[in-house]
């Protein structure tokens, strides 16, 4: 695992360019989180425990890693997603110990609501997109989403470097070096 990059001026121009790309189609797509949010009440964490639950139920201790989240947040959330309908906990016959996390009907028809982006300046864009470059947007996209997943871990020796909450605001600026 490498050390996290100290200077931004140590890597090439176009590492920069795609972080500045990156944060601003982030900054972009913020008030339509936002309307999910104030739509629904669920936080971007919640959404993605019950991303996680559309397979069928996973213990919750799984859960708890996928989500990122602590054992002790994680109740929190799942308390809040039991109170709202969304999901069940159960003990496991054979492990008592475990304790698995299902959706429940209620659960399930919230992925059946329009995605996020529907009616957005993001689709009404694609759609003015040639086939051939939302392909080939898309394939790249993916690629860098799968490269981005691969590096999460990461994350983690990162988040201990010392990068200072202000660096961090910063790096969100696609205007400030990043």
């Amino acid at each position: 695992m490498s050390a996290p990059v100290a200077d931004s001026a140590a890597y090439p121009e176009e590492v920069r360019e795609l972080l500045r790309v990156c944060n601003e189609i982030l900054m972009l797509g913020e008030p339509h989180i936002f309307r999910v949010w104030n739509n629904t009440g669920l936080t971007l964490t919640q959404i993605r425990i019950l991303r996680s639950l559309r397979e069928g139920p996973v213990p919750a201790g799984l859960l708890a890693e996928l989500a990122g989240v602590s054992a002790p947040s994680l109740t929190r959330i799942l308390t809040r997603l039991e109170e709202l309908g969304l999901v069940t906990r159960e003990v496991d016959a054979i492990d008592r110990r475990r304790i698995d996390v299902a959706l429940t009907r209620g659960g399930s028809t919230f992925f059946k609501a329009p995605p996020i982006l529907r009616f957005s300046a993001f689709e009404r864009a694609a759609r003015l997109m040639s086939a051939g470059d939302r392909v080939r947007i898309t394939r790249t996209l993916r690629e860098l989403r799968d490269a981005v997943r691969a590096q999460i871990p990461q994350d983690d020796v990162a988040v201990g470097s010392g990068l200072s909450s202000e660096r961090i605001l910063n790096s969100l600026d696609p205007n400030a070096d990043t």
